[in-house]
């Protein structure tokens, strides 16, 4: 078996840093288990099904193919960046539109106040605070 640190290395082709490398170890870990929906997960997996045009269906495997991955991989990392895409967007517009002179504050203070809004409870709000912090702060151009 490969060493943790040299599959992440390999994988991210040495492009990312130690916190990079344990990120992706993290999600490969969590990939693994929804793929293989093992017992004892700490895990609970949900199903969902999409209706989509065969045509867009077939084109979405082929490129998922190309890259070694599965549609589970593929819609997952969609459906985050999407979350995060979404909530980065709209804080930012709020926040461009009130003119404020402290954007970033004012866009950061968007993002909490939106995730808030849609009264989750604790866990799953700090959950999808996390999930979608890298792209907001990537927006407001903190990185």
């Amino acid at each position: 078996m490969t060493n943790p640190l040299e599959y992440a290395q390999m994988n991210t082709e040495g492009k990312e840093n130690i916190f990079g490398m344990f990120e992706y170890i993290g999600q490969s870990e969590v990939d693994n288990a929804i793929e293989q929906n093992t017992p004892g997960s700490s895990i609970e997996l949900k199903t969902t099904s999409i209706r989509l045009p065969e045509m867009k269906l077939q084109a979405f495997d082929a490129v998922v193919r190309a890259f070694g991955l599965t549609r589970n991989d593929a819609i997952s990392y969609a459906v985050t960046q999407f979350m995060a895409d979404a909530i980065a967007g709209y804080a930012c517009g709020r926040a461009e539109a009130m003119g404020s002179p402290n954007y970033e504050q004012a866009a950061g203070d968007e993002r909490s106040a939106f995730i808030k809004s849609l009264g989750l409870e604790d866990e799953l709000r700090a959950y999808l605070a996390s999930i979608t912090k890298q792209e907001f702060l990537k927006r407001i151009g903190v990185e």
